[in-house]
This record gives C-alpha cells, structure tokens and sequence, in this order.
C-alpha cells in the first residue's frame, strides 16, 4: 500500500517525498534530543537542580545553553572543544529544522484547492517574507542527512577513547571525559 497525501481531505501542499523527507527530519531531530538528554544526565549526574532544570525546561535554545555550560565547565580537552563545535552544528541545524517543522507550507497562492504546490515555508506566527530557500525534496533531505550525521559526530565524540569492554553505557562512556 502506498501512502499519500491525497488521501487527507486538507491535502497537504509538501508532496509525498517531500513529506517522507520532513518525517526523516523529524525523526533524526528526536534521535538528537535523545542524545543531548543522555549527555545532560551524565554531565549534572552529581548535580540534581541543574539536571532537573534541563528537565523541565522545554526551549531546545535553553537545553543547548545547559548543556554547554556544563560541557565548558567540566569536561576536559579534547572532548569538550569537540563537543562545543557540535553543540554550534545543532544551533544551526535547529534552526533549519523549526523551518521545516514548525512553518506553515504553502505555495504561490494560485494553485489549484486539490492540487497544492509547495514552493515555501514561512510563520503565521511572525509575518515576514517566505523564508529564502526552496525547500524541495533534496533540500528537505539534505537538513535530515545534516542532523543524522550531527548524531553520528556526537555518539563518535560520546564513544572516543573509551577502553575496550563488551559493553558501556553512554552516560559512563561521557562521565570518562568529565575532570576528576
């Protein structure tokens, strides 16, 4: 059976790709979270305000900003510069993401009700100039690709000069490259 999005009675204007695409953003987005918790409860294991503070904040900004205060103040070299131009790479990778997510899809206007076109993306919310790049199915791709190999960096830096075992956890493998 093939999925579609005419089988939606708003008819959606991303087209069946396009929606594949932005799926893949969505789902390499929250394998990201996932990681970035995981790394903030080996950080503040020994700190409980802080680490429920990561918890009940819900501003992926304000988690990031925890997240490399505790990176600069407690892990040490090479870990931490490795782990700082990482968190950069999600501030950017972020943002291309709530473009994706968060925007309202739309096309030129003089599309057909049943036939959408998606030419643009753009923020009821804060009314502006649709955003400046076309977002088709290659460059949906691509935002996905960035944050799945934003993961991959991160479990490699996770990962790095952890001593052989049959097996580790990824809070301990993190908590080897915090100061004593």
């Amino acid at each position: 059976m093939l999925l579609s999005r005419k089988e939606f009675g708003s008819v959606p204007a991303p087209s069946d790709r396009q929606l594949w695409a932005i799926g893949m953003v969505a789902v390499s987005w929250s394998f990201f979270e996932t990681n970035l918790h995981t790394t903030a409860t080996a950080i503040f294991d020994d700190e409980p305000e802080t680490r429920d503070r990561f918890e009940q904040v819900r501003s992926m900004q304000t988690r990031l900003n925890v997240v490399q205060t505790g990176v600069e103040a407690k892990m040490i070299e090479p870990h931490r510069g490795r782990f700082i131009a990482l968190l950069k790479e999600a501030r950017d990778c972020q943002q291309m993401r709530d473009r994706i997510i968060h925007g309202s899809w739309s096309g030129t206007g003089d599309d057909p009700i049943n036939k959408p076109q998606s030419d643009s993306v753009f923020n009821w919310l804060k009314p502006r100039h649709p955003y400046e790049w076309k977002l088709d199915f290659g460059k949906i791709k691509a935002v996905a690709l960035r944050i799945d190999k934003l993961c991959s960096n991160w479990l490699d830096v996770i990962t790095a000069d952890v001593p052989p075992a049959d097996f580790i956890l990824l809070n301990n493998a993190i908590k080897l490259k915090l100061k004593p």
